[in-house]
Formats: C-alpha cells, sequence, structure tokens
C-alpha cells in the first residue's frame, strides 16, 4: 500500500476547496486534482475536457 505524502494531501485538499463546482466523475476529478497540483495552474479546469468513458 502506497501512503501519501502529508503534503501532498494538504495540497490535494487545498485544491478541493479551490475548485469550481462540476460535474465530472470520481475519476475524472481526481485527474483534475492532479492536473492542477502539477501545474499550479487552477486555470487548467477550464480547459479540460473528458470524453465519455475516458476514465
Amino acid at each position: 500500500m502506497v501512503i501519501d505524502h502529508p503534503i501532498f494531501l494538504e495540497s490535494i485538499r487545498f485544491i478541493r476547496s479551490h475548485l469550481l463546482a462540476n460535474d465530472l466523475n470520481y475519476l475524472e476529478k481526481k485527474v483534475l486534482e492532479r492536473l492542477v497540483h502539477t501545474s499550479g495552474d487552477f486555470s487548467v479546469q477550464n480547459l479540460v475536457n473528458f470524453s465519455e468513458g475516458a476514465c
């Protein structure tokens, strides 16, 4: 089992609290959180579109 680092977990909590409301499913939200975390750019959420069944 892999345990995420506490700094990463805090980053994801911060990101979740600042994302715009959306209708993404669980896996799509996880991908979006990682994209924002990696880029450090919340505007990426306005650029991402998921194809049906992509996740």
